[in-house]
Parts: structure tokens; sequence; C-alpha cells
């Protein structure tokens, strides 16, 4: 079903009369909710609006699985102007403002490090373009060309995932720790982090311990709000239930991070902070720490930390990476091979011409 909802962004619609005709002993609510998951890939609300109306129209009892994937549906709409970007169009240097957007934003918030990159739609620059990098306040969830529309559609987006939370008080439903991931990450899409951090203390305090996800969510937050320290703070905690506990005296929001471990997920929130702001020499010492604790991370964030090295002709720095990565035992792709290929060629090509230099 979700193979064929994502045909096109309204493909949802024969999806949806297909499903009508079904039998109702027939129906499983993963049958709507992957069409829901594929209009919220598209940013069709209204999409996901018909899938939801559709789900009432047949009698369907909604159970809390069904509604926390209809929480992330809703959570992880993007704004339209986002999906005409292709990769034909002409890139987007990293100096430009409004190009970085919450990184977890996987429907399912995949355990496994690999995660989307922020910068996807972005390209890092080649080794020959010039790219100043300005140490800019510019917030991560602008969109492209407009941050006040995006917020709006956010917020939108986040009325929601409140009117799906109702539905869990009004039938009684208990809300996991995925629930609340994705209520969290609606609330920062919007701007509204000091809402997102509530109900992370209501998480908390219902018992319900953190995750890698909130934790990275958590870490993301302070991030976004030029709080590198706090940020830091938190990544400190985690893993680490004695420097939890001394935490927690002052705000409870730290219960139970000392039971989450480590993760790739969380280290590159930070160092694609980093590395969004130009700070590269910060960037790639956060990934020495990281792989110094024996984590490693995707091939994406390999690859956008060895361009940017490449392109700022620090071969040393560019080198060390690489140990790393063979000393963690991190993926070596395709991708990041291309990087080697290419930066080696270019350097290849800087030593030839400078030696045509010498000798004319």
């Amino acid at each position: 079903m979700q193979a064929l909802s994502s045909r096109s962004r309204t493909a949802y619609v024969d999806c949806l009369n297909f499903l009508s005709g079904m039998p109702t002993e027939l129906l499983d609510g993963q049958l709507y909710c992957a069409v829901a998951g594929s209009c919220s890939h598209y940013g069709m609300v209204e999409g996901v609006n018909a899938v939801f109306e559709a789900m009432r129209q047949r009698g369907f009892e909604f159970t809390s699985s069904a509604l926390t994937s209809l929480l992330y549906c809703y959570a992880n709409l993007k704004p339209p102007r986002e999906l005409l970007f292709e990769p034909t169009d002409p890139p987007v240097p990293v100096s430009a403002p409004g190009t970085r957007t919450l990184h977890l934003d996987t429907p399912e918030y995949a355990s496994s490090s690999d995660v989307d990159s922020p910068y996807d739609a972005a390209s890092l620059p080649t080794f020959a373009q010039d790219a100043d990098v300005t140490d800019d306040n510019s917030s991560m969830l602008q969109g492209y060309s407009d941050a006040d529309s995006n917020i709006a559609f956010y917020s939108m987006s986040l009325s929601k995932v409140m009117s799906v939370w109702k539905e869990f008080e009004y039938l009684d439903l208990p809300v996991n720790g995925r629930g609340y991931a994705a209520v969290v990450r609606a609330h920062m899409m919007a701007g509204k982090h000091e809402l997102a951090e509530a109900f992370l203390v209501e998480m908390v305090d219902r018992g319900i311990p953190h995750s890698d996800i909130t934790a990275s969510l958590w870490i993301e937050s302070h991030l976004i709000r030029n709080d590198a320290s706090r940020a830091l703070q938190i990544l400190e905690a985690v893993g680490n239930p004695t420097r939890c506990a001394e935490l927690a005296l002052e705000d409870r929001c730290f219960d139970t991070l000392g039971a989450v471990p480590r993760t790739g997920r969380q280290f590159s929130v930070i160092i694609r902070h980093y590395l969004f702001r130009g700070d590269i020499s910060t960037a790639t010492a956060m990934m020495g720490v990281m792989h110094k604790c024996k984590i490693k991370t995707s091939s994406k964030l390999y690859v956008e930390i060895l361009r940017r090295l490449a392109h700022d002709g620090n071969h040393d720095a560019f080198v060390d990476i690489m140990q790393q990565m063979v000393a963690v035992d991190a993926s070596i792709d395709a991708q990041v091979m291309d990087t080697i290929r290419e930066y080696s060629s270019h350097r290849k090509a800087l030593t030839a011409s400078s030696a045509d230099d010498d000798d004319s």
C-alpha cells in the first residue's frame, strides 16, 4: 500500500478508494497508516487528513500504535517548497542561511546512526569553489527563502499533531516514548522549544525513560537556540549515571538519561551543528571524541566532513579522519571512496600545476 500511495502526490486518493471497497474484517490500521506516511513524505497534509477521516468513517477502533503512527505523519510533514528542490537545480552554498532542518526526519526514527543528513538539499561546494561560511544566527528551521512561511507551515503541522494527541486523552490510551518524541519534534519544528522541553519533563514524570531519540532531540533543541554548553552537558549525562544524577538535582529532565547509551546519532547532531556554522575545527574535534568512544556515524556525515576538509585544503585533518574511520571500522562506501578519489585527483592536479609553474 505504501508503494502504491508513493507513486505521486495524489495517489493516496486511489488507495483510499481501494480501501473503502475492502471488507471491514480485512482492514488493518497499518494499511491506512502506510498511505498517511506517503502523504507525509509529499507534504500533503490534506492527504493525512483524508486518511484520518476515512478511518473514522469506517468505524476504525484507534489503538495507541495507530495514533502514534499518525503523530509521526503530521510531525514529519515538510513544506511543499522543500519538495520542489531537484538535484539538477543550482546547489545552495553552505553559507546560505535557512538550508538546515532537523535531521531526525525518518518516519520511524530508526535506531541506526545512519540518519538522513540535514544538508541533503544543500550540496557542499566542490573543491574549486569559494565558500565563505558566515557565523550567523540563522535558525536551522528556516526554509530556502521564507522562514516565516515555513514556521507557519510547521505551526499548522503542530496543530494537527496536537489534535491527534487529544485523541489519546479522549480514548484514555497510553502514550509511549515514540509518541512523545513525535510531539517534541513537532514543537521544535514550530519554534516552540520551551514547550518541547516541557513535554520531555512530562514524559519523564510519567515514568517513561529517555531514549536515543529524545536525547538527540533535546541536544538539538539547545543547539538551535545557540546553547551549545547545555547541549554538551546533555551529551555528558548520556550513558553516565553518576553525572546524570547530579544534573537531575537541578533539572529533572535529566532523569534516566544515564541509562541511554551514547550513539552516533547524538554526536552527529553536534558535529553537523558546527559544520553548518563553518567551525570545521570543532566539528572534527567532536568527531575525534566520538571515535575515542568507539562510536561511528553515517557515511553521509563522513562525506560532508571530508569534502569540507578537502575544500579547505586541510590535508592533515583529511588524512587523520580517514585513519580514525579505519580504526573504528567505519563503513567506507562508494560515496566515501568517490570523495577520496576526487580529492586525490585534485591534489595531483595541483601538484602538476605547481611543477609546471616551477619549470616555467
